[in-house]
C-alpha cells in the first residue's frame, strides 16, 4: 500500500489553519451579529412594542364602544320594562272598569227586570178588576 506523503503534509497544514480559519469565521460571524443583527433585533422590539400600544388602545376602544352598547341596550330594556308596566297598569284599569259597567249592567237589567215583573203584576191586577 502506498501512501502519497504529499497529501499527508497537505493534512498537516490543514489542522494547522484549521483552528485559525475557525475563529476567523466565528469572528466575522460575531460581528455581523453586532453590526447588522442586534441593531435590527432593538428595532423590530421597537415596532413589536408600538404595535402592543396600538393593540393595546384599539382594544380599550372596543371596550368602551361595547360597554357604550350594552348601557344602550339596557336603556331600551328599562324602557320596555316601563312600558310593559305602563300597558299592564292600563289594561288592569280596563279591565276594573269593564267588571264595574258589567256590574252597572247587571244591576240596571235586574232593575229592569224587576220593573217589568212590577208592571205585569200591575197589569194582571188591572186586568182582574176590570
Amino acid at each position: 500500500m502506498l501512501i502519497n506523503l504529499s497529501k499527508i503534509g497537505l493534512f498537516r497544514h490543514i489542522y494547522k489553519i484549521l483552528p485559525v480559519f475557525n475563529l476567523v469565521v466565528g469572528t466575522s460571524a460575531f460581528a455581523f451579529q453586532l453590526k447588522c443583527l442586534y441593531p435590527w433585533h432593538l428595532q423590530l422590539d421597537d415596532s413589536f412594542t408600538q404595535l402592543d400600544n396600538s393593540f393595546s388602545k384599539l382594544r380599550s376602544q372596543r371596550d368602551k364602544e361595547n360597554i357604550e352598547k350594552i348601557d344602550k341596550l339596557n336603556n331600551i330594556e328599562n324602557r320596555f320594562t316601563q312600558l310593559d308596566d305602563s300597558f299592564n297598569k292600563l289594561r288592569n284599569q280596563r279591565d276594573k272598569e269593564n267588571t264595574e259597567n258589567i256590574d252597572k249592567l247587571n244591576n240596571i237589567e235586574n232593575r229592569l227586570s224587576k220593573m217589568e215583573n212590577n208592571i205585569v203584576r200591575v197589569r194582571s191586577k188591572l186586568s182582574n178588576k176590570l
